[in-house]
């Protein structure tokens, strides 16, 4: 499952905290999300993918410390609940140099509903930058967005007050969409 690793390990760690041994037979349906929502191992799958971030961060940066480490995020600030990734915390803390939430939505107005509650993280996260993500990949050999698409979306973002813009392309075909939504010159 994609809710976490049910491994011996991770499953003591859950045991000791719960003050619970779990029987063979109920593991690991006991704490699957698709079963039942337990927030023990919700916090604790975070806390080890939060984990995972620190010490990447610290390896990276003890290699080349100029080096700016990122990371893709989902969009909502609470997807650390189902997803792990506790990213308003990451940037509050100041984690990483910069974000990206992946805002790939076609659609402007929900474009802004995804980038308006980001906004006070992005003011109480001084050290980590968030650039919102517009998508422009293709889709069954489709640009997802046209240059006119992909401009409004990044000035939706721009106007929003971030300081930079992730752009997603799974194409290099979608390189001209990109070139015209960077393209302040009108």
């Amino acid at each position: 499952s994609w809710y976490g690793c049910y491994c011996p390990r991770c499953r003591d760690r859950y045991e000791q905290a719960r003050g619970v041994k779990v029987a063979d037979k109920d593991w690991p349906a006991i704490v699957d999300p698709n079963n039942y929502m337990d927030t023990l191992w919700l916090r604790q799958r975070t806390e080890v993918i939060t984990d995972i971030v620190k010490e990447s961060v610290r390896v990276i940066k003890a290699v080349n410390p100029k080096c700016e480490v990122s990371a893709a995020v989902f969009h909502g600030n609470e997807q650390h609940i189902y997803i792990g990734q506790d990213w308003p915390m990451w940037c509050r803390e100041g984690l990483l140099d910069f974000v990206c939430p992946m805002t790939y939505t076609p659609n402007a107005d929900q474009l802004r509903e995804q980038i308006v509650p980001m906004m006070p993280i992005a003011a109480d996260s001084p050290k980590t930058k968030i650039y919102p993500s517009v998508g422009v990949l293709l889709s069954y050999g489709k640009p997802r967005l046209d240059k006119k698409g992909a401009r409004y979306h990044a000035d939706i973002i721009r106007w929003a007050g971030f300081p930079g813009i992730c752009f997603y392309m799974l194409s290099t075909d979608s390189a001209p969409l990109m070139a015209a939504a960077v393209d302040v010159e009108k």
